[in-house]
């Protein structure tokens, strides 16, 4: 597959990497500094943990599709976010004594991944996505 044909394929993970990246610096940048109460504690706290999987998914799904392995399931998504899930809110807070144990960042995980799931696969008429 050429380049040009690869990215091609690849608009709908690059703009949701774009996106989610862009959500992240206007929350660390903005949000966190100009919002109060409820709004404040969930921007410092869930957004980013939220947004993560819908910067991280993008490029595995395109490392995935460039070997011919793109994640195509929502169980193989689930999958890749509860591993690594388990890494950041297990092993991070054992190495980095700043880093804190959350089950609530695990529902955000989640709920980033079935945000990427539904946005990349199930938006696409043309291609059938399976469970």
């Amino acid at each position: 597959m050429r380049f040009a044909e690869y990215i091609k394929d690849q608009k709908r993970n690059i703009l949701c990497f774009i996106l989610a990246f862009g959500t992240y610096l206007l929350n660390r940048c903005v949000l966190q500094a100009h919002t109060q109460n409820g709004v404040r504690y969930f921007c410092q706290c869930y957004l980013n943990d939220m947004l993560c999987p819908l910067c991280f998914l993008p490029l595995v799904d395109m490392l995935g599709a460039w070997v011919h392995h793109p994640l195509r399931r929502i169980r193989d998504v689930l999958l890749l976010i509860g591993c690594a899930s388990l890494i950041w809110e297990g092993v991070t807070p054992a190495i980095n004594p700043k880093s804190v144990f959350d089950w609530l960042d695990f529902l955000c995980y989640f709920a980033g991944a079935v945000a990427y799931w539904l946005l990349i696969h199930k938006s696409k008429s043309n291609k059938k996505s399976t469970f």
